[in-house]
């Protein structure tokens, strides 16, 4: 099921609290439309890279220089899981 939330609306100057408010607003828009008993698992990951979350590169360019970048700054993957 997809939630059909605008995440990018969704901000937070730390990632890891970050990924739990769109986890978090996923399942809670999820959970609106389940009418049976269901074990609801939503998540969200963002990429931070010295010091800045990475948003999914638009362009080819983009990615590029992203991919160059971890050269010298390592990337880190931060995962919000939430369970209902």
């Amino acid at each position: 099921m997809s939630p059909d939330i605008d995440e990018k609306a969704i901000r937070s100057s730390d990632p890891r609290e970050m990924v739990l408010l769109i986890a978090r607003a996923k399942s809670a828009a999820l959970k609106e439309r389940l009418t049976d008993p269901a074990i609801l698992i939503t998540c969200d990951q963002v990429i931070s890279c010295d010091g800045q979350v990475r948003e999914k590169p638009e362009t080819t360019e983009r990615a590029y220089q992203y991919l160059e970048s971890y050269a010298t700054h390592p990337a880190e993957c931060i995962c919000g899981v939430v369970v209902c």
